[in-house]
Parts: structure tokens; C-alpha cells; sequence
């Protein structure tokens, strides 16, 4: 009886700590900071970003480019006649961005490692110092 006890005891602790994780990931997310994309395959390894908003909305935008050098501000991706749902899901370690789904590796407060297939690699990076000229 004592290690039935012990068992459910220790699955609901284990659980208890990936909600917590899943919450904190979502709050770093949900910080009023752009998300840059590292795609090591592109010419200019970081060209576009995400950024996350609480209610759950994700925008995805490209960076100005000015003599082939990067700026630090942005512009929303206009995706034409394709409709793509501009909302993000986190759930355990499953991560759905834009109806891409992505499963999480790890994570910091300024980096989230994801793979979509377990071989190709996306890391979104933090950055704070971008800006949209369009937003108020």
C-alpha cells in the first residue's frame, strides 16, 4: 500500500513541476519583446522573428534590410492569400506556432530551442531592442 502511495505521490509532484514550467515558459513568451528566428541555412541567419501576446495572438515579421546590413526594426509579413492562423499553443512540450507544430528541447529566459521533425533545430532568441515602426 505504501509504495502505490509513494507512486502517486511522486507522479503528481512531477506533474505539478511541468504545469509550472509549462506557465513559466508561456510568461517569458509573453514578454513585450520580439523573438528572433536563428536559421543557420539563410543567408542573413536572423531575418525574421515572432512576437507573442497574451491573448494567445503571434505575428510573425521580417527585418528592414538597408545596404544588405540588418536594422533593428520590423514589418509584419503580409502572407498574401494563404491563411495562416496567427495564434500560438503551449502544451506540455508541445508547441504550435502559427499551425506549425514544434516540440520543445529546453529552454532559458532568453532563448527556446525547438525541433520540429528531431533533426532541424529552431532556436527563437530573445530580443528586446527591436522595433516595429507601426505599433504605437
Amino acid at each position: 500500500m505504501k509504495i502505490k502511495v509513494l507512486v502517486v505521490m511522486f507522479f503528481v509532484v512531477l506533474l505539478q513541476i511541468s504545469c509550472n514550467k509549462e506557465k513559466e515558459l508561456r510568461d517569458i513568451l509573453k514578454a513585450n519583446c520580439y523573438w528572433d528566428i536563428l536559421n543557420k541555412g539563410a543567408i542573413h541567419p536572423v531575418n525574421s522573428c515572432f512576437k507573442f501576446k497574451d491573448d494567445g495572438s503571434c505575428n510573425f515579421y521580417y527585418y528592414y534590410f538597408f545596404d544588405k546590413k540588418r536594422t533593428d526594426s520590423v514589418y509584419k509579413y503580409d502572407d498574401g492569400d494563404v491563411i495562416v492562423p496567427n495564434r500560438w499553443h503551449l502544451k506540455n512540450d508541445s508547441f504550435q506556432i502559427r499551425a506549425n507544430q514544434y516540440y520543445l528541447i529546453r529552454y532559458t529566459s532568453d532563448s527556446v530551442f525547438l525541433t520540429a521533425t528531431g533533426i532541424d533545430t529552431m532556436v527563437l532568441i530573445r530580443n528586446c531592442m527591436t522595433v516595429n515602426p507601426n505599433e504605437k
